[in-house]
């Protein structure tokens, strides 16, 4: 049992801290979004489908039909299975979204010790007076539930969190977007030992000597032609050094899109195939523990 203990923290402790926050747990940005993965994770401009909820919220007021998605795979090549299920409902003046993720760890550890996270997002966006001319915001926000259980004979522990993201899109010409979304603005978690944090950005509260990580990101994107979108990121979490991020796509036919990308000096690269109404992503991120596979079905009404 204790091997197994010890194989389960070895899992979760290369997920958990990824994440860059205990309030998220073991689900890091990085796992939402097979298009943005296999982009490089530069999305934080691009981001116009389901995915952006986690990327950049803001984006989701780009979509005009309902959307569900689906996402399987297992991090590092690992026996982690992990689901995640989004949904997308635009409204008159915004859209909707919501989100579910489910990673179980039973199958490596052999007892239960599982995480889940909930979110509900919203995207919506305003003209404002820039500089004597009006200039369309696009901008959106994300709350979520997250909870890491881990249940075994020499070891109980759950953590259950609640978390705030923001984001922003500005068109600045037909081909140039700007992004810029803040993760962990505001967070509250709960550990077993019924010791609890609250965790708000500097902005609003400076006199905080503890923290949980934020992480800010900025990006642009630029579609020189209806066929070809290139993005690049630059990101920054409280603790750690800044990141960067490039990604390209390229629609080489009707029903079929290439893309490729550098996170931060580790290659990813994937495709998109749309079926009517069905599409099917694929991507591969390479790792130094293993590379990971991920795939997303996804419907528009």
């Amino acid at each position: 049992m204790k091997r197994k203990v010890s194989l389960a923290l070895l899992f979760s402790g290369c997920l958990f801290f990824s994440a860059g926050s205990i309030c998220r747990a073991a689900f890091a940005r990085a796992d939402f979004g097979t298009r943005a993965v296999s982009m490089g994770e530069a999305f934080t401009a691009v981001a116009d489908d389901y995915s952006a909820m986690w990327w950049n919220p803001a984006g989701l007021y780009r979509l005009t039909f309902p959307q569900l998605a689906m996402t399987g795979y297992s991090p590092y090549g690992m026996p982690i299975p992990t689901t995640f299920w989004a949904g997308v409902l635009p409204l008159s003046h915004g859209a909707l979204g919501f989100d579910a993720a489910v990673r179980d760890f039973q199958e490596a550890a052999g007892f239960p010790f599982a995480e889940k996270a909930f979110g509900v997002s919203y995207g919506a966006s305003a003209d404002v007076r820039l500089g004597g001319r009006k200039q369309t915001i696009l901008y959106g926000g994300r709350l979520s539930y997250y909870r890491f259980h881990l249940a075994a004979a020499e070891m109980q522990s759950e953590i259950r969190g609640v978390d705030l993201d923001f984001g922003a899109q500005v068109p600045l010409t037909p081909q140039l977007t700007l992004g810029i979304a803040a993760r962990s603005l505001a967070s509250f978690h709960k550990g077993d030992k019924n010791q609890y944090d609250w965790e708000a950005s500097a902005w609003f509260a400076s006199n905080l000597t503890e923290r949980l990580p934020r992480e800010l990101s900025i990006g642009l994107s630029y579609a020189p032609d209806e066929t070809t979108l290139v993005a690049f990121d630059l990101s920054k979490t409280d603790g750690m050094r800044q990141t960067y991020h490039l990604g390209l796509e390229r629609i080489v036919a009707d029903s079929l899109a290439l893309r490729a990308g550098c996170n931060n000096g580790q290659f990813s690269f994937g495709l998109g195939y749309l079926l009517r109404n069905w599409q099917l992503d694929f991507s591969y991120a390479f790792h130094e523990l293993q590379g990971t596979n991920q795939l997303t079905l996804s419907y528009v009404f």
